[in-house]
């Protein structure tokens, strides 16, 4: 019963919103927008859940002083008061905005810069040339690098248009198949989940 009664849940919103796409009628769509409405109070509850469980991962931590506590401590003050914050001044308030434009986007742009570094030198350590393949691979690399940046049109005019015409033709053919593939995928997917064929998701088996 346990395992039934959720699987005939997710059946009937799946179906209900899979049909509310492609057939107009009325009573379906005024079902469907409630049911829209829901799966974002579902999702508020599941950030409810995400935060409750970082605190209970955290601050233990901070109060034994195990491991990175000092960054677990810098994380709890940081959630702590944007949450404060945000909610007793709203968040149009100058301190919010502080947070989010001063810590947060900064704190986000290191990352992802660290981030780029990381794939900078995994791209040096694959790009070489072994064989026929790899040499393509790291002569289309350099193309399409020289292409994008000001010393590649001041080596020569033609370098930007063949990496213009690397980026447009087989590039964007090759992301066409993957797009399409994993699309496919993604509706088999969805449909074991609504048809019930797949139960992965309730911590069973297929």
């Amino acid at each position: 019963m346990k395992r039934t009664i959720p699987i005939i849940i997710s059946m009937i919103v799946g179906l209900t919103l899979t049909f509310d796409s492609f057939i107009l009628f009325e009573p379906l769509n005024t079902v469907s927008v409630s049911l829209r409405s829901w799966l974002v109070i579902i999702a508020l509850f599941s950030v409810l859940v995400a935060s409750l469980n970082l605190i209970l991962v955290h601050i233990p931590r901070i109060r034994r002083r195990q491991g990175e506590w000092i960054q677990s401590l810098v994380l709890m003050t940081f959630m702590i008061v944007t949450i404060v914050v945000g909610i007793g001044f709203g968040t149009g308030n100058s301190i919010y905005n502080f947070l989010y434009d001063g810590i947060l986007n900064p704190a986000s742009t290191s990352v992802n810069s660290l981030l780029a570094f990381f794939i900078a030198s995994a791209a040096v350590r694959t790009f070489r040339a072994r064989n026929l393949e790899s040499t393509l691979l790291l002569l289309t690399a350099i193309l399409l690098m020289l292409g994008n940046v000001t010393i590649g049109s001041a080596i020569s005019e033609k370098i930007p248009v063949l990496g213009a015409w690397f980026t447009n033709v087989p590039n964007a053919t090759a992301q066409r198949g993957l797009i399409i593939t994993s699309s496919l995928a993604f509706v088999t997917i969805n449909l074991r989940n609504i048809l019930g064929l797949s139960t992965q998701w309730l911590g069973g088996r297929d």
